[in-house]
C-alpha cells in the first residue's frame, strides 16, 4: 500500500470531528513508524522509549 493510501486511509476512519492538528499527529506518527520497519523490517533494536522519542520531537 502507497503512503499516499494509507494516509487516505487513515484520514477516512477518523470521526467528522477530527482537527487539522489530529491528522497531522496521526500523519506524523505513521511517517516515523513506516520509516522506522524500512529501516529495520524485523523489528527489532529499536527500543519503545527511543520511537517515542523520534515521534515527538
Amino acid at each position: 500500500m502507497s503512503d499516499r493510501e494509507l494516509a487516505l486511509d487513515a484520514v477516512g476512519e477518523m470521526p467528522e470531528t477530527v482537527s487539522l492538528r489530529e491528522i497531522a499527529d496521526e500523519l506524523q506518527i505513521m511517517a516515523v513508524l513506516r520509516e522506522r520497519l524500512e529501516k529495520n523490517p524485523h523489528g527489532r533494536g529499536v527500543a519503545a522509549e527511543e520511537l517515542l522519542r523520534q515521534v515527538s520531537s
